[in-house]
């Protein structure tokens, strides 16, 4: 779970009243940004300020909840993840989070929970129905989105003339 780079103060508060009920049943990382590191002894629950290395937070990942910017998104989708998204509104944003999570959404690609309807009961709610929802596993393997590493090494080796 994560809210982007400084973390979500809405996100990480709708979490800290369900992640003891979550974590009967889940382990949980959370990434909550800096300074949002709250004491707690709640077995399967790890909180980081951030991690260097998403890879191996997404390798870990059977489930993802975050915010709905591109990068994110589509590093995401590209591993396969089964994501709830809570993007910006279009007042704390661009309105491109709405755009990004409406996208995949109606691809078949996420589930989308708007901060509005955001509440620990709705959060946690939306969690299980993303961790069982056959459908949506079920696209994103069928899901064609890959990572672009690839063709931007290509690009560069043939400005390089390699």
């Amino acid at each position: 779970m994560f809210g982007g780079g400084s973390g979500s103060a809405a996100i990480n508060s709708a979490l800290c009243k369900i992640v003891p009920e979550l974590c009967s049943e889940y382990n949980v990382i959370h990434i909550c940004g800096k300074g949002n590191i709250r004491q707690n002894n709640i077995n399967g629950y790890r909180q980081y300020e951030y991690i260097d290395d998403m890879g191996a937070a997404y390798t870990a990942a059977d489930c993802a909840v975050a915010r709905c910017g591109s990068n994110s998104a589509f590093e995401l989708i590209a591993n396969k993840i089964p994501t709830l998204f809570i993007p910006l509104e279009n007042k704390a944003s661009r309105g491109d989070q709405l755009q990004n999570a409406d996208y995949f959404y109606k691809k078949g690609l996420c589930r989308v929970l708007r901060q509005r309807e955001l509440t620990p009961e709705n959060l946690l709610r939306e969690i299980k129905n993303t961790i069982e929802d056959a459908n949506l596993e079920k696209n994103l393997e069928m899901c064609d989105i890959q990572s672009g590493n690839a063709k931007i090494i290509a690009e560069i080796e043939k400005v390089i003339g390699i």
